[in-house]
């Protein structure tokens, strides 16, 4: 009872003036017929430390606005249950724009065809968001503003102070406070920060016996294999939530 849609994200790097295609795939898993409609919008940093957020609206004077340069085809369409559909998404750009970010998301509704008289009206809704590297002289800079730990979670806040998102990602390596033998690493998934923002990442510290450790934190920031690292002294608890899953311990 749900549909798919894939890629959820989608990077580009391209040339003023050029223009770039990049598919989607559209199934449909709603148990039967629907109609399809595809919307376009911009999306910016969200003011605090969340991300992104979607605007409904056109915003003037957004330098970083994708959706005057995107483009869907066709903007609606049926699929039966399990049929799925590989869609256009095409993207424009002219020839005096300036070097640097422009995000913007495809969204993706699903309405059933048939619903039932006195019920109420059913709408999926997904989005895939896109992210395009303008390519020019661009400004890269970001670090790590800060880290905390609070009931058994790691909170790593990111800044990017410069012109074009960026993708930090890394590793947690976890030693005995006492011994300083490593006894863990965590796996930091690539996440996205946009420009002139700061954005948090929460990671669970899982399936270690109480005590006292310290974590050593080593973020990428994305760009020229700049490492930023970090040292935190946590403590677990007898209740630590235990989550085994991507926690390797030696």
């Amino acid at each position: 009872n749900d549909i798919v849609l894939s890629p959820a994200k989608v990077e580009l790097s391209l040339e003023s003036g050029t223009e770039a295609v990049q598919y989607l795939d559209v199934t449909n898993r709603m148990g039967q017929d629907a109609v399809f409609s595809f919307d376009i919008e911009d999306f910016a940093p969200s003011g605090d430390s969340r991300g992104g957020v979607i605007l409904d609206k056109t915003v003037d004077g957004l330098e970083s606005s994708l959706k005057k340069y995107l483009s869907v085809n066709p903007q609606s369409l049926i699929l039966s249950h399990g049929q799925q559909a590989h869609v256009p998404v095409t993207i424009r750009l002219p020839k005096k724009i300036i070097p640097g970010g422009l995000y913007g998301v495809v969204l993706v509704s699903g309405i059933p065809l048939r619903n039932e008289p006195s019920s109420t009206k059913i709408i999926t809704r997904l989005g895939s968001m896109f992210f395009v590297k303008v390519n020019g002289p661009l400004n890269q800079s970001g670090v790590i503003e800060s880290v905390s730990f609070h009931n058994d979670k790691i909170e790593i806040i990111f800044k990017n102070s410069g012109d074009i998102y960026l993708n930090p990602y890394g590793i947690i390596n976890v030693y005995d406070y006492y011994s300083k033998k490593l006894v863990g690493k965590i796996d930091i998934d690539p996440w996205f920060v946009l420009p002139r923002s700061t954005r948090s990442r929460i990671i669970t510290v899982g399936d270690l016996a109480a005590g006292k450790y310290t974590a050593e934190i080593l973020l990428n920031s994305g760009y020229s294999d700049i490492l930023d690292r970090r040292d935190l002294d946590i403590t677990i608890s007898s209740y630590a939530e235990k989550r085994p899953h991507r926690f390797l311990v030696f």
